[in-house]
């Protein structure tokens, strides 16, 4: 279902929540989609399973004989592991790319919602959007009954409707596309029914026949069960009911288990002791999680192999079925209050780029996998964002492929019908920690704040060692990586929560006298007069950025840019505005930009990098603006305005691969006196541009457009000399 049509469908339908619980089960009715059609065994089932922060080595499959996990061993051992599954570094973004095939900062979805909503953002809802396309929709629109048990953490805001007239549609599963939810909406819970609260209370939401919503608290029915034992029989219950149906099914299983809090039955704390591992603590408690998670993995197993429960597998469905596990993220190992899980020779854990905070256990068994690629291992880079567009194209989707997703089929590659890695590199990010990465075959180039640029080689250094940092050593795979974080930086949204400030145009406080440096407390103002004394830092760094810098009344001051983007790259901005002040300037005033570069972009909605050049002042005094920092053109660039002021370039302009643009609008005067490298064609259509440095036009192609002019008063090269013509006036000195 399109954003369009999900946004009319909650404006139509007025959501009808009742709190009474009546009956476990959901009746036959219920989840029933619109869309369904005759069953075929072409079209088949698809269960995904989820755990919570489990370590990387914590599993039979994985190498572990510490804690056994023979279910999900025996399912690895009739399908493929996944040997460099990546996800995201924390639960809900690593959710947003897993329902949505997108990478999560892709979306503004840059960390984990809060567990209220007492937070300011710029989107009406904190999480998924309730217009965004999710799997679920995917699926329920390719005649699936689509279901999720478990840990939602994708949204808790309900339909905003104000006297009958819906205001916003939530992002609650049964709006964004599930007809069966049993579970809860936040991230985490005791284990213990009766002690949920708040967004943690079990509870069951379903779309009725006449498209309301069933919304029901169902945590007093479980009073001292085991929350994991609960999911599991609800999962076990959907496969059930749903495997007779006309129509195909998908359910996603999404245990907490092992997240914290640490909490286990005795009976399976019982039966760590009896392994005789010796474990104690933190460790044996998450052990008994573990077995507790596998138990329930192994009912699911059986629901499918099966479905009637009868003891005759005649009916099964596991040819009918594509079974799917994996981790949400690296094991939680690391903070300061881990859950006892092992990530092994992976270095650190969940919240970290480290390895062991995004690379995952992954497992395709079932409907789609090919017999001989059974207990098989596939080492190429996957990531989580890939699980939409392999089921959606299992389940029949044919236009999949053509749409702007991250994620991609994944089963041709499986199956060997295509040769080759699925990706030519990951983008991998974990907003909080201000840590993003790229992976290209075994290199990972990883940038933080506070080591700056890492290169790795995964194969021969899988654990990360900085003393093996090869960045020296092959500088040109750098420089190709650092190209690759680029391409994907330009796209990302700016975080709709979470963030200091939300503002997208800035002004420098040029009377403040604060401080020089932009990261400097209250150096910045909203330029719209919204939010008033602002500070940027490299959470700001995004393609819809714009910098405002104007004249003070009298006298001088210095903008110096100590910022990065938060992959430690050039700050980036769509535009740069440079104006005088309105009303009387006291006397000559000058405004120096400087420090390190900016690189300026295409905005999200693809509007091209613009430098604007609107200066108001009525003035006789001298006003200059020098940008005395190198400006990086990753897109075509154009200067427009009028603006009297005297407007200099002196840390020349650069492009981010060859063949940039430049075109100059307006009857400004721009002056270029530093060194540029430019390939393109800079066309000037009005106004002029002054050369004061021989290589202030790169190798250029320059066009002067009638009525426009070009004066150098340096002499130039006669290469450059051969690349400039047109109509206009062009004076070059001699």
């Amino acid at each position: 279902m399109n954003p369009q049509a999900k946004h009319l469908f909650w404006t139509v339908i007025f959501i009808s929540v009742g709190t009474v619980y009546t009956d476990p089960s959901f009746s036959q009715d219920a989840g029933k989609s619109s869309s369904a059609g005759v069953r075929s065994v072409s079209t088949p089932n698809v269960i995904l399973i989820l755990s919570d922060d489990a370590g990387w080595a914590d599993f039979g499959f994985q190498g572990s004989s510490e804690i056994p996990t023979p279910h999900l061993d025996g399912l690895a051992a009739r399908g493929v592991r996944f040997g460099n599954a990546y996800a995201g570094s924390v639960c809900s973004p690593s959710r947003a790319c897993l329902v949505t095939g997108l990478y999560n900062s892709r979306i503004g979805y840059e960390m984990n919602i809060p567990e209220n909503d007492f937070i300011i953002g710029t989107s009406p809802v904190i999480g998924l959007d309730p217009n965004q396309i999710t799997i679920f929709d995917r699926m329920r629109d390719l005649g699936y009954v689509t279901g999720v048990v478990g840990k939602w953490h994708l949204g808790l805001h309900a339909d905003n409707v104000q006297n009958g007239i819906l205001f916003h549609p939530g992002n609650q599963p049964v709006h964004q596309g599930v007809d069966e939810f049993r579970g809860i909406l936040s991230g985490s819970r005791p284990y213990w029914g009766g002690e949920g609260k708040g967004t943690g209370l079990l509870r069951q939401q379903s779309l009725n026949k006449n498209g309301t919503i069933n919304d029901q608290i169902v945590e007093g029915k479980f009073q001292g069960k085991y929350v994991t034992d609960i999911l599991g029989d609800w999962s076990t219950d959907f496969i059930r009911r749903h495997s007779e149906a006309r129509t195909p099914f998908f359910l996603f299983s999404s245990f907490t288990a092992p997240h914290r809090p640490m909490q286990a039955t005795p009976s399976d704390l019982a039966a760590v002791d009896r392994l005789g591992r010796n474990l104690d603590g933190q460790r044996r408690t998450y052990a008994a999680m573990m077995l507790a998670l596998d138990r329930q993995v192994g009912k699911i197993l059986t629901a499918v192999s099966d479905p009637n429960g009868d003891g005759d597998k005649s009916d099964s469905k596991e040819n009918e079925t594509l079974i799917i596990f994996a981790n949400d993220n690296g094991g939680d190992c690391w903070d300061k209050d881990p859950n006892g899980a092992d990530n092994g020779a992976l270095k650190a854990g969940k919240g970290s780029n480290w390895e062991g905070g995004i690379r995952v256990p992954m497992i395709f068994a079932g409907a789609g996998v090919k017999n001989n690629r059974s207990n098989s291992t596939f080492d190429h880079p996957v990531h989580l964002v890939d699980i939409l567009p392999t089921i959606t194209a299992l389940g029949g989707a044919t236009n999949v492929v053509k749409e702007k997703l991250d994620g991609v089929d994944l089963l041709p590659f499986v199956n060997g019908d295509l040769s080759g890695p699925p990706h030519q590199h990951l983008y991998l990010r974990y907003g909080p920690g201000q840590q993003v990465a790229v992976r290209m075959s075994d290199w990972k180039l990883f940038h933080s704040q506070s080591l700056g640029f890492i290169l790795f080689d995964l194969n021969q250094n899988p654990g990360e060692k900085v003393e093996q940092n090869l960045a020296d050593q092959h500088p040109d795979v750098v420089k190709k990586m650092k190209q690759i974080m680029t391409d994907y930086d330009v796209q990302m949204r700016r975080p709709l929560w979470g963030v200091p400030n939300f503002s997208t145009e800035f002004r420098f406080r040029e009377s403040w006298g604060n401080s020089e440096k932009w990261s400097a407390p209250e150096n910045w103002s909203d330029e719209k007069g919204l939010t008033g004394i602002l500070s940027i830092s490299s959470w700001d760094g995004y393609a819809d950025t714009g910098l405002v810098f104007r004249a003070k009344q009298t006298g001088k001051y210095i903008s110096h840019n100590d910022l990065t983007r938060q992959s430690g790259l050039p700050f980036l901005a769509n535009y740069l505005k440079v104006r005088s002040r309105e009303g009387k300037i006291e006397g000559d005033t000058t405004g120096t930009i400087q420090g390190n570069p900016i690189m300026l972009v295409h905005s999200l909605a693809g509007e091209p990098a613009r430098i604007q050049l609107d200066s108001v002042s009525t003035a006789s005094s001298k006003v200059e603006f020098d940008f005395a920092l190198e400006i990086q053109l990753y897109s075509d660039l154009t200067f427009r305005g009028d603006g009297k002021d005297l407007y200099r370039f002196s840390g020349g302009i650069t492009e981010f691969r060859p063949g940039i643009n430049v075109t100059k609008l307006g009857e400004s005067v721009v002056t270029l006196s530093g060194p540029s490298r430019l390939s393109g064609t800079i066309e000037i259509l009005s106004g002029s541009v002054r050369v004061e440095h021989p290589a202030a036009l790169g190798t250029a192609k320059v066009i002067v457009r009638k009525g426009a002019s070009l004066v150098s008063t340096v002499k130039l090269e006669a290469a450059t000399l051969s690349q400039i013509n047109g109509e206009g006036a062009i004076e070059i000195a001699w």
